[in-house]
């Protein structure tokens, strides 16, 4: 799912199905798609065009939400539900307070977040400085208009217009939203969780999420170490070929209690 300490550029985990497990493991059992949670992808129904245009608006549309501080709030009292909101969470990666964009009914994955942007030292920004930052705080936090920060946006708000989102105001959102005309996103990418029940990316058929245990990992390596040792072999004809190297771990540990829990 992640890369790991090793370094390179992909890996593959290898993981034993077991309620007792620490992993999240989103799978399809009918033609075999699994991938932890940190990787996993899903399918998405395409948006509703004609709805969105619906609700479209010239301009952005202040409006009134006293007490409202959640998605489900907003979506219960004031025709907006979670698929036509737009969540902004405030994070920190590396010093520099950025915004995180999702459609208001999924939840980011923390790790696709990690890899989508390089960031090494990432944290949940704290409710003074989104405070500091933004004027508002959680529960009416919007991206719309805001220039001074990096915006990072799930490739579901793609797109989209005719949604709802904060004002910077407390008490106060935004509806008829244009995510390409209103908010000036530095780049897109796939940052929420899969869920069960959502297609699968290959079949299309209904993924599950269960519980496993991790008991052995590759890592693709690439050339990271044999171009930092200048490594060569001989090819089939002779000359120098720098190889491509992998390295493989099985948990000794691990493959014990796996047997055990299961």
């Amino acid at each position: 799912a992640s890369n790991g300490s090793m370094g390179g550029s992909g890996s593959t985990e290898f993981v034993c199905p077991s309620e007792t497990g620490e992993d999240n493991i989103v799978h399809c059992p009918a033609c075999g798609y699994a991938a932890n949670m940190e990787a996993a992808v899903s399918s998405l129904a395409p948006a509703d065009a004609a709805a969105d245009a619906a609700r479209a608006l010239e301009a952005p549309e202040r409006f009134d939400t006293p007490g409202v501080r959640t998605i489900e709030d907003l979506a219960a009292g004031y025709d907006a539900p979670g698929d036509r909101q737009i969540k902004t969470l405030v994070y920190v990666l590396d010093g520099q307070l950025t915004l995180v964009l999702l459609r208001g009914d999924h939840a980011l994955e923390e790790q696709k977040l990690i890899d989508a942007t390089g960031a090494v030292a990432v944290r949940p920004a704290e409710a003074e400085e989104i405070f500091a930052a933004l004027g508002a705080h959680p529960g009416s936090l919007g991206a719309v208009g805001v220039r001074d920060l990096p915006i990072v946006a799930d490739l579901a708000v793609q797109g989209r217009s005719g949604m709802t989102t904060g004002a910077n105001t407390d008490d106060v959102h935004l509806r008829g939203v244009d995510v390409a005309r209103d908010i000036t996103v530095a780049a897109w990418a796939d940052l929420r969780a899969a869920e069960a029940g959502e297609p699968c990316v290959r079949c299309g058929n209904p993924l599950r999420v269960i519980k496993g245990i991790e008991v052995g990992h590759i890592f693709k390596l690439g050339y990271k170490y044999t171009s930092a040792f200048d490594i060569t072999v001989s090819g089939p004809d002779g000359k120098p070929v720098k190889p491509t190297m992998g390295c493989y771990g099985i948990g000794v540990e691990r493959a014990m209690a796996a047997c055990i829990e299961v």
